[in-house]
């Protein structure tokens, strides 16, 4: 037998027939043409096949691809640590559904609404997020940024003084060089941003709201480091004669001091001194406060007195 097929126009693509012993797939190249399609002698044709070829080449048929949302909002790439961050995703398809793909440990998304609180772990280094936004039919659009918090820079100096039987920790006393530790940051145009901390217990001095990247660390009038780490060790191993040394004994000397073509300043300063000697450090530091002067003449007179 043989059954007339209609011209053929736009229509779907494939067409699947389930027989139950098996599916037969027809595809509208293929089998919707002009002429005939010849089928097997006392074939029963099915309603759903006859359906198929009259609507296969029916442009009324024709099945809409749905469209992919595009996302209207843009995320902010400035967060801090410890400080809540929060993005309103927002898509041009009213009737969108939102997931996250990647995000950082603690990112939480409810609703439209993207929340999160950088750690110091997840500060001054890059924290990827991906966000899929979804809508019926299948059709979807993902979004994805970086987000690098600035953080805080934690100093820590706890010397450990070794001898025969063992050994005890010393916390350093930051409050003399408190004015002097800062982060100094260089910007576009050379020049250097300078980012001050606080001294706190158990030796330790934190300067927070650095941004990513390198910087100089500076721990006093001349100890500077370049470095890009969120943690500074200034430790030291320090070998004692005894666990708990005696009241050394004094040895005073008087030293004068007389500087001329100085600039004036009208804060006052710190002159410092370091004994060679390594074992007396850090016991052996001495410093003297420099009070304001004018550029003519600085006179400055001081006791330093040094353990033996």
């Amino acid at each position: 037998m043989a059954l007339k097929i209609a011209q053929t126009v736009s229509g779907p693509s494939t067409f699947l027939l389930n027989f139950g012993r098996g599916i037969l797939k027809l595809n509208r190249h293929r089998h919707c043409i002009s002429g005939e399609l010849l089928l097997p002698r006392h074939h029963v044709v099915p309603v759903t096949l006859i359906a198929f070829l009259l609507t296969a080449c029916n442009g009324n048929n024709t099945i809409p691809v749905p469209a992919a949302p595009v996302f209207t909002s843009t995320p902010s790439t400035q967060a801090a640590e410890g400080s809540p961050y929060s993005y309103q995703l927002g898509a041009s398809d009213t009737a969108v559904a939102f997931s996250v793909t990647n995000a950082p440990t603690g990112a939480t998304l409810s609703g439209n609404t993207l929340s999160w609180t950088p750690t110091a772990q997840q500060s001054r280094t890059p924290n990827s997020f991906t966000v899929t936004a979804n809508v019926s039919g299948g059709a979807s659009a993902t979004q994805s940024w970086t987000v690098t918090p600035s953080g805080t820079i934690r100093i820590s100096r706890v010397d450990t003084l070794w001898n025969k039987t063992g050994s005890t920790n010393a916390s350093f006393d930051w409050s003399p060089l408190n004015a002097y530790v800062e982060a100094l940051v260089p910007q576009s145009d050379g020049s250097f941003k300078s980012f001050p901390g606080t001294a706190g217990a158990n030796g330790t001095f934190e300067i927070p709201n650095v941004p990513p990247g390198y910087y100089w660390l500076k721990l006093g009038p001349r100890d500077t480091y370049w470095t890009s780490s969120s943690s500074f060790d200034m430790g030291s191993d320090i070998f004692v004669s005894t666990a708990n040394p005696t009241t050394p004994t004094p040895s005073t000397t008087d030293i004068n001091f007389s500087f001329t073509s100085l600039d004036p300043t009208a804060t006052p300063g710190l002159l410092e001194f370091d004994p060679l000697e390594r074992p007396f450090r850090p016991f052996g530091v001495r410093r003297i406060q420099v009070p304001p002067h004018s550029p003519e003449h600085l006179g400055l007179a001081a006791t330093l007195i040094f353990p033996r």
